[in-house]
């Protein structure tokens, strides 16, 4: 009998995903452990390869592991299809940055930016990626803008706003403190 229930139980949602196709489109929670995370990103590509959603967070995931090429791979094959895609340019930029390719990361942030201006994150990442290349103006108003981006444009009752307010506003004073050093050793 449970191996019954079980079989019906399959073929309901055989049946369901066939009824449904959107079904396919799923995606893992956000807090679910990146290795069963990949894992299902994996198998959603086999069925979509031009599931451009999927693949940025599979991006992601080779990022935090970092496996920066493989990031890199599926960022690009984003970026074939569709140059502008918010979230491919962004991933790209953190792969460039992390790889410590300054000049290639900015540009992409700031192609970025000229889709999505009002984002304090990507201003956050602009400025780390100015401060780590040592432009420390520009990462000044790269964090200020994210500040202020935040204030205007993200709604206090969102999570992690008091987190992300604060962790722009300290590396915006990190950086003031690392600017007074630099002025005093002069």
């Amino acid at each position: 009998m449970k191996r019954l229930m079980t079989a019906v139980g399959i073929t309901l949602c055989l049946v369901q995903l066939l009824l449904t196709p959107d079904a396919l489109m799923a995606h893992v929670e956000e807090d679910m452990p990146d290795a069963i995370a990949k894992i299902e990103y994996l198998m959603l590509l086999d069925i979509n390869p031009k599931d451009v959603e999927t693949r940025c967070k599979l991006a992601m995931i080779y990022l935090r592991q970092k496996k920066f090429q493989q990031a890199e791979d599926e960022l690009q094959q984003v970026l074939q299809a569709n140059p502008d895609n918010l979230h491919a340019l962004e991933g790209m930029g953190l792969v460039k940055k992390s790889l410590e390719e300054y000049d290639e990361a900015g540009r992409y942030f700031r192609k970025a930016l000229a889709i999505a201006p009002a984002s304090s994150h990507i201003y956050y990442y602009l400025g780390m990626t100015l401060e780590a290349a040592g432009n420390y103006a520009g990462a000044g108003e790269a964090y200020s803008t994210a500040v202020d981006n935040h204030r205007r444009f993200v709604s206090p009752g969102e999570k992690n706003y008091n987190e992300d307010l604060a962790k722009f506003a300290k590396a915006m004073e990190n950086l003031a403190v690392k600017t007074r050093e630099l002025k005093g050793n002069r």
